[in-house]
């Protein structure tokens, strides 16, 4: 029987984002036992999900300890790891599919390699470096994360790297967390009434917003809506509502804070008119429930990769969470309780595809996002009308020259130094180019993935392949 392992180390959310890749990897392989690492923190967002035989659960405090406490002990935290990592190797497994794209997941898919073992996502070479061993793993060191200017969802990137196709049927509920009977329960204490839920809190402050504006933005909202809010997070968050809640709106506001599991939460959001809140685990829940989200975005989180899926969903981006009115938020969520448009730029989901938000009342030209596309899915190359791009292209050119130039020179024993300190300065020269001109940081990022990607390897072989 064949065996997968599926490496998940980041977060709730993005451990929600993969329940799809899951059920597609169990579609393409019905009769595999299918298994699936998590850190044990995050254990619980794996819970009903039918597409796995078994979960392990890395103490990351337990290996990393010794490393991050006082004593820096290094050999200590490596021997924990390994000896862990020679428990999962016993399983034999057949393929293991890395989803976290972090360092310490790179090492664990390396330690557990056998031979004959096909390997997806970040691993190590035998000299420790980084191995990207498929294409849409190098795609995402490239062109994903903070700052970058991928649009492709992570839910569409997770299924590319574990080489399945999503279905609409992969974003569902799990049968066996019975939503009807906990929907009864919750609508006997929410009275009936229409609602909307609010995520107060988010995983990092830099994604929640202020209290003081969310108490706003209720006060607004409800002086123009007859329904209920139903706030919910973690119970560590209650100081979170309490400063929230006006008092003159207490007997229409729910409280839930610390009273709900995940399927609890995904019944809320399943029974409510909207969803607002920050870039967080419900807002990754109701990409299975159909329910409209407002996601309020800010400049440490792509709105691009993880935002709601639910066709009329919005999202209001801000550079910082101080920075986005209270009044501009309300107004978003009346519209959208209202079926009308805020007049307002706004991001909306309402295309089908990989890519499927857009932006509403702004114009969108993005010649990084078209030149990603002409790299890696063969669109148009965008046509260059900036002064600054078109120089920083010039210089580009120049650098790649260069190299190549000195390139046929490294096999030479009399020139290699030189040629060496040549090609190593053009290398620093395209780097520093994308720091001058942005637009042009896609282009360079695929160089220096696919440059990463040779590994170690004879000098006649690196020189033909960079």
């Amino acid at each position: 029987m064949k065996k997968i392992l599926v490496i998940q180390l980041a977060r709730f959310g993005d451990i929600f984002i993969t329940w799809p890749t899951l059920r597609s990897l169990r579609r393409k392989n019905p009769t595999a036992e299918i298994h699936c690492l998590v850190r044990s923190r995050f254990k619980s967002a794996l819970d009903g999900c039918e597409s796995i035989d078994r979960v392990w659960t890395l103490e990351t405090a337990q290996i990393l300890g010794p490393l991050v406490d006082y004593s820096g002990n290094m050999t200590e935290s490596l021997l924990r790891m390994t000896e862990f990592s020679e428990l999962l190797q016993e399983q034999d497994f057949d393929e293991v599919i890395n989803l976290s794209f972090s360092p310490l997941s790179s090492y664990f898919t390396s330690l557990l390699w056998v031979p004959g073992q096909k390997i997806s996502g970040y691993s190590r070479f035998d000299d420790g470096f980084l191995s990207i061993p498929d294409d849409p793993s190098a795609y995402f060191y490239a062109q994903v994360g903070i700052g970058k200017f991928n649009r492709y969802h992570l839910g569409e990137i997770f299924a590319a790297v574990s080489q399945t196709e999503l279905e609409a049927s992969d974003w569902i509920f799990p049968k066996n967390w019975d939503l009807a009977e906990r929907a009864k329960r919750w609508n006997e204490k929410i009275g009936g009434d229409p609602y909307l839920v609010i995520h107060l809190g988010a995983s990092q402050t830099l994604k929640t917003y202020p209290t003081y504006k969310w108490k706003s933005v209720i006060k607004q909202v409800l002086r123009q809506w007859n329904g209920k809010i139903v706030l919910i997070g973690a119970a560590a968050e209650q100081s979170l509502a309490e400063e929230t809640i006006p008092t003159e709106f207490i007997n229409r506001i729910e409280n839930f804070l610390g009273q709900t599991e995940f399927a609890d939460v995904g019944t809320l959001i399943s029974g409510a008119k909207l969803l607002v809140g920050g870039d967080s685990a419900p807002m990754h829940l109701a990409s299975f429930t159909e329910t409209p989200c407002l996601n309020l975005s800010f400049s440490g989180v792509n709105f691009w990769e993880t935002g709601p899926r639910t066709m009329g969903s919005r999202i209001i981006f801000s550079s910082t969470p101080e920075g986005l009115p209270s009044d501009r938020v309300a107004l978003e969520i009346t519209s959208m309780l209202s079926g009308q448009e805020s007049g307002f730029e706004v991001i909306q989901r309402d295309v089908a595809g990989v890519v499927g938000y857009r932006w509403i009342k702004r114009e969108d030209q993005d010649f990084s996002w078209r030149l990603i596309n002409a790299i890696y899915s063969g669109g148009e190359w965008p046509v260059v009308e900036d002064r600054l791009i078109a120089s920083g292209m010039w210089q580009l050119r120049e650098a790649t020259r260069t190299a190549l130039d000195e390139l046929k020179n490294l096999n030479h024993p009399e020139k290699r130094s030189m040629s060496l300190r040549i090609v190593e300065n053009s290398d620093l020269a395209i780097s520093a180019i994308a720091k001058v001109v942005p637009p042009l940081q896609p282009l360079v990022s695929w160089f220096e993935a696919e440059k990463i990607r040779q590994g170690p390897n004879d000098l006649e072989t690196l020189i033909e392949e960079y």
